[in-house]
């Protein structure tokens, strides 16, 4: 259930962020943002298809805390241009998540990038 519902968290979260000067023509950053999240939430969907049961929980309640985290702090050092702060940030955890080692099923460690 989770693994559907993160991309709609993703976007609410996001929206919730967007200030007044987001709705002047010509900004970007909110479809910036938008494929900023996709990219996350494909290589979110990839990595949990590879990781056992108990890691996925693990990784699920990592990425619940993240996104709480990343929107906070956003509006905290960054008030007066969040969605910059947020695009940055997602773009990073995009790279983290796939440079993240997990146990693959021939009992060997990999990651994503080293697939």
């Amino acid at each position: 259930m989770f693994r559907q519902g993160l991309p709609i968290l993703l976007f609410l979260s996001s929206q919730l962020l967007l200030p007044p000067a987001a709705a002047v023509n010509g900004d970007t950053r909110p479809v910036e943002l938008a494929t900023a999240n996709a990219k996350l939430n494909k290589v979110y969907k990839s990595l949990m298809t590879q990781l056992e049961q108990k890691d996925r929980e693990k990784l699920k309640n990592a990425q619940r805390i993240w996104i709480s985290l990343r929107d906070a702090d956003c509006k905290w050092s960054s008030p007066a241009e969040p969605l910059d702060c947020m695009i940055d940030r997602t773009d990073r955890r995009t790279d983290e998540l796939r440079a993240s080692m997990f146990q693959a099923s021939n009992g060997g460690y990999t990651s994503l990038e080293l697939q």
